[in-house]
């Protein structure tokens, strides 16, 4: 190949393969077949064809990414046989297959929903189809959150949460004075002695798993 003797084989019946998928790595590269005799002289030589091979269409699908999630999804046609994650140009992750369908882990590369990101399918041959990812913002969690009048010198303040509620605190201001409990839908915090004066500022806030809040005012009676 291009000069230089890179493999050879033996011929069984006036027949003879050789390997050459890892040697020929263009369609420029002069690639010849030298026929020798058991002396090693030669007798014959051969100029290769070489052509591009066929180019199949690829099908590659993403799945709309909702920023802070872990995975991107989506499916490939058969003649994918990998699948990589690009974030703003830059290769982050090969995505793991099963079947017709890909995943491919990304929350921790995906910073910003203005991220410039692709899924990026490769046949065996190495060429390429590129696909955007959709990326929306992530919706805020709908909280409810319902407080009781509370009267002053009484022993827990009350009232109801949404399912999706932790725990509840009660603030003055920016200054969280006591945590409360949560039991299925109703909540308590003690504030005998902690709630001191009318109106005060008071305010309960509700705090999801995922860190979204919801700020109600108490309303403190004599």
């Amino acid at each position: 190949m291009n000069g230089h003797v890179v493999r050879q084989t033996t011929v069984e019946n006036g027949k003879y393969s050789i390997w050459a998928s890892d040697v020929v790595t263009s369609i420029g590269d002069k690639v010849e077949i030298i026929g020798m005799d058991a002396n090693g002289v030669e007798r014959s030589r051969v100029t290769v064809t070489i052509m591009n091979a066929p180019v199949e269409e690829m099908t590659l699908t993403v799945n709309e990414y909702t920023f802070g999630e872990n995975n991107i999804t989506g499916t490939k046609s058969a003649n994918v046989s990998r699948v990589q994650l690009f974030v703003n140009g830059v290769m982050k992750r090969t995505a793991a297959l099963n079947g017709n369908n890909f995943e491919v882990y990304a929350k921790d590369v995906i910073v910003s929903a203005s991220d410039k990101v692709e899924i990026v399918g490769f046949d065996k041959y190495g060429n390429e189809k590129r696909v955007p990812v959709t990326i929306k913002e992530k919706e805020p969690e709908k909280i409810d959150l319902t407080v009781n009048p509370y009267k002053l010198g009484d022993g827990s303040i009350t009232g109801t949460v949404s399912e999706n509620v932790s725990y509840v605190t009660l603030n003055q201001g920016a200054n969280v004075l006591k945590r409360g409990e949560v039991k299925g839908s109703n909540f308590s915090i003690w504030a005998q002695g902690i709630v001191t004066e009318t109106p005060g500022n008071y305010t309960i806030v509700a705090h999801t798993a995922s860190g979204e809040t919801k700020e109600v005012p108490l309303v403190v009676n004599p």
